[in-house]
């Protein structure tokens, strides 16, 4: 967690022999590897060299082209909701491990005021290691690319920073709800009456509610009202409702924050707010895709 304030975590390269020999000691057992015991440096430099060197990149050679088709579409709203189409298709494995390191990502450029790593500065150094040309005989086509495959993650982690902020509100709400909800409880459980009665009673009437030295208007004692039995043992069950109440309510806020939590790495195009994503833009979105990726065809043709 600590290196998360480590300013360049991962624009600054950690020492050759400390990277290799984590790098090593991970081939060989990972299991007994502690991370405490190296540099944060020599962390970060295993995790790029890494994905730089998977056989194929987390974001897969296959989508390539649809990554960077979703990029030139006109409008932001668009391109986002072409990208995490695009997500939509990548293997499971792969969709499962990039929504890890985007989450990742996402905390670090929370952060950037003290590690300085801003989504853009990310985007930068991970953006190659995600996104690579399936045709390497051409390193220009490569180079020609990399403005928009830096744009596609770039925009990846932009917007999962924005839902991880609104989930992270939802989360505050429903905590203020639930301390609430817990303060009201405690009050009618300290309110709970004293299981012997106090003060004059009579056995079949009921409890005496007033002070047996309170006056009347003419000077002389006041009769003591009674509250009658029926009367509090309803206004008991009144309590005893509410009670059951609060603590079916605290028990669902508290389920609905481990669900928001449990939600919060998803690389799920659902969940925006005002710029909500539905399926009509979607659709749209997919075959402006595909009349792209036409056109592109028929331009190879010719």
């Amino acid at each position: 967690m600590h290196g998360l304030y480590t300013e360049g975590l991962y624009r600054k390269s950690g020492a050759a022999n400390r990277t290799r020999e984590l790098r090593q000691a991970l081939q060989t057992d990972p299991s007994t590897v502690k991370l405490d015991n190296f540099p944060i440096h020599a962390i970060t430099g295993v995790l790029k060299q890494w994905l730089r060197e998977l056989p194929e990149p987390l974001m897969t050679f296959a989508q390539y082209g649809d990554f960077l088709r979703a990029v030139e579409l006109p409008e932001k709203q668009e391109q986002l909701a072409a990208i995490y189409a695009v997500l939509e298709h990548l293997p499971e494995a792969n969709h499962n491990s990039l929504e890890r390191l985007i989450f990742h990502l996402v905390k670090v450029a929370l952060l950037e005021d003290v590690n300085r790593m801003s989504p853009s500065a990310l985007a930068i150094i991970f953006a190659p290691c995600l996104l690579r040309c399936p045709d390497n005989s051409d390193p220009l086509t490569s180079m020609k690319d990399v403005l928009k495959i830096t744009t596609c993650v770039e925009m990846l982690i932009k917007e999962q920073m924005r839902k991880y902020k609104v989930k992270m509100d939802e989360i505050s709400q429903l905590e203020a709800a639930e301390s609430i909800a817990f303060r009201r409880l405690s009050l009618l459980r300290q309110n709970t009456p004293w299981p012997l009665k106090l003060g004059f009673s009579s056995p079949y009437e009921g409890v005496l509610n007033k002070s047996p030295t309170a006056r009347g208007s003419s000077g002389g004692p006041e009769e003591l009202a009674v509250l009658p039995e029926e009367e509090a043992a309803g206004h008991d069950e009144d309590e005893d409702r509410e009670k059951e109440i609060l603590i079916e309510r605290i028990q669902s806020i508290k389920e609905e924050k481990e669900d928001i939590t449990y939600r919060l790495p998803e690389l799920d195009p659902r969940g925006s707010d005002e710029e909500n994503l539905d399926s009509e833009t979607s659709a749209s979105t997919e075959s402006l895709l595909e009349e792209r990726a036409g056109r592109g065809t028929l331009e190879g043709q010719y």
